[in-house]
């Protein structure tokens, strides 16, 4: 394994999604030995990085779960971090049909002026915060998961507009 210069390094996306989740854990929990584990599986991930025969396709996402391992670290339940990365996965791997399910709603959400569309995507998620917050009862870290995710999902379906190309009817419609 070659180590890179400190300015690659730097310039290197991967490392900041490395490096930043485990800086917060070690701001939030205070704890040298969990943190030491944290750092330790992000140097994993990093070096997996390094391995030719893992596909470019998960080679770029792998810095992203150290992310996830803090979440999970800092008591997020694991279960909701499978439903969510599963959902994600589902998403990616049939966006086609996916793209011709949400086609009614781009409909629609051109009707909608763009900045009305931008206020909704800001209160919205807020309100979906606020709603998770005072129901977290004990489960605080799984609820910011969740609400962190519903919120991004309806700001960006508030906001994103796909291009004339990336549309599909929808199912059932003409082609």
């Amino acid at each position: 394994m070659h180590l890179p210069d400190l300015a690659s390094l730097m310039r290197d996306a991967a490392f900041w999604w490395l490096l930043v989740p485990t800086i917060l854990f070690l701001y939030l929990a205070r704890d040298i030995g969990n943190t030491l584990v944290v750092a330790a599986i992000g140097v994993g991930l990093w070096y997996v990085r390094t391995i030719p025969g893992v596909p470019p396709a998960i080679r770029s996402y792998l810095p992203l779960l150290q992310a996830l391992m803090v979440f999970f670290f800092l008591g997020g339940n694991p279960f909701v971090i499978f439903v969510v990365g599963a959902a994600l996965a589902v998403a990616v791997l049939q966006r086609d049909p996916l793209l011709a399910l949400l086609e009614p709603w781009w409909q629609l959400q051109q009707q909608i002026p763009p900045t009305t569309r931008r206020v909704l995507a800001f209160v919205i998620p807020f309100l979906i915060g606020y709603l998770f917050g005072q129901s977290a009862l004990g489960f605080e870290w799984t609820s910011t998961f969740l609400s962190l995710t519903i919120g991004t999902i309806v700001a960006f379906l508030l906001i994103f507009t796909p291009p004339a190309s990336m549309r599909r009817p929808a199912m059932g419609g003409p082609r």
